[in-house]
């Protein structure tokens, strides 16, 4: 609505300062019984100056009219002020509203001309910042989790699962170099940490492809049990390679794989920026998740092997049963023929006894070597060359020859 001018606020003054006087000189007239003229008029203001101070009404109203105007116009111009004042502020929130709903932090303009407002929303942007940063963050590693579950559940290869996970690894750390290195207690008992996947490291960092326990920063990580971090990497400890040239990584990470304190690895990565906390906490927790994949391909492996030797020891078993089957058959066989030929000896044997028996009461009967030495004599020998066996025996057949002959 449109305020009056001030020339309207004066004349709205004059015109009602008019009316007192009328008043006045009307009520007069009335009160003095007095018909209205203008000689009884001037009557009356002769009479005392209260009619002249009545007189002046017009001119005070309007005075006080237009001072009225004057204030009045001066609250209205402050009112305009402060409303566009608030109408800015206002517009000024919308617009920082609008920026923070729309997740730009960064931007956002907190001169409000209000400190309290100014601390609050400040206040907000940075708690509205740290909460929009843990949630970068576990989405990031959510999504980490979730692509290396799907990579640890995929593989049972060990050597293929280690170049895929590395590979992976890398990329999701935008990170330059990486190795993995797992136990192999296949040589000794205390066993070696054998280099099963690299990715772009140059050849003669790994010339060998196994390491002893407790041997570089690898073998000590593994020893230890705990992650290593290099911010202040050696000068000729590992290079990276690139079109540009070689240049030495400002980063190395290495995380023991284990689960349980058992430790079945390690993994190294190397880069030119830093990981964050969190990134390294990532790293050890898939390290773990990691290792017991490992556990069980490695029992799986260890499974698969038993079977085979079982089954290759079953059929050496049933071959060796069909070996000792037959082998029993031969002997079976073997004995029915020794049993048929010592049957036949025994009954031979009763045949030569007879024959000796019948031989020894009929004839004289002595067997000699090719020396004449005698080896055998029957009784009746005996009795007629009246020596007995031990005389006989060993001696040259002529001891019983007549000395006539």
């Amino acid at each position: 609505m449109t305020p009056l001018s001030k020339a309207k606020w004066i004349t709205t003054g004059v015109v009602l300062g008019a009316v007192f006087p009328l008043m006045a000189v009307a009520a007069q007239l009335i009160y003095l019984k007095q018909p209205p003229s203008f000689n009884h008029i001037v009557e009356l203001y002769q009479q005392g100056p209260l009619q002249w101070i009545i007189l002046c009404a017009p001119v005070v109203l309007g005075l006080i009219f237009g001072y009225i105007h004057h204030v009045t116009s001066n609250q209205h111009h402050l009112v305009l002020v402060e409303k566009k004042k608030s109408d800015d502020l206002l517009l000024h929130l919308s617009q920082s509203i609008k920026l923070i709903e729309q997740g730009d932090l960064s931007n956002t303009n907190y001169n409000f001309n209000n400190q309290q407002l100014e601390n609050t929303f400040r206040s907000l942007n940075s708690k509205l910042a740290s909460q929009k940063e843990e949630d970068r963050k576990a989405k990031w590693i959510a999504e980490g989790k979730a692509k290396f579950g799907d990579i640890l559940r995929l593989s049972t290869n060990l050597t293929d699962l280690s170049d895929v996970f590395l590979k992976n690894l890398i990329h999701y750390l935008h990170f330059n170099q990486g190795s993995i290195f797992i136990l192999d207690k296949s040589e000794n008992e205390s066993g070696v940490l054998r280099l099963t996947a690299c990715y772009a490291y140059e050849r003669k960092k790994y010339l060998t492809k196994h390491i002893a326990i407790g041997e570089g920063v690898a073998g000590q990580c593994f020893l230890e049990n705990e992650t290593i971090v290099l911010k202040q990497v050696p000068q000729d400890y590992i290079k990276i390679t690139s079109g540009l040239g070689d240049a030495k990584p400002n980063f190395v990470l290495v995380v023991p794989i284990k689960n349980y304190e058992h430790t079945e690895g390690v993994l190294e990565v190397a880069g030119f920026k830093p990981l964050e906390n969190f990134q390294i906490q990532f790293v050890e927790e898939i390290c773990e998740a990691f290792s017991i994949v490992i556990r069980s391909v490695k029992s799986n492996e260890e499974t698969r092997k038993l079977l085979t030797e079982t089954q290759t020891q079953t059929e050496q078993l049933k071959l060796q049963e069909e070996e000792l089957r037959q082998n029993m058959e031969e002997m079976h066989a073997t004995q029915e023929q020794l049993s048929r030929q010592l049957a036949e000896s025994k009954l031979l044997q009763e045949r030569v006894e007879r024959r000796e028996r019948v031989m020894a009461l009929t004839t004289i009967l002595s067997e000699t070597d090719l020396r004449g030495v005698i080896t055998y004599v029957n009784d009746k020998f005996c009795e007629v060359a009246k020596y007995d066996h031990a005389e006989l025996m060993g001696k040259p057949h002529n001891i019983v020859r007549h000395p006539d002959m």
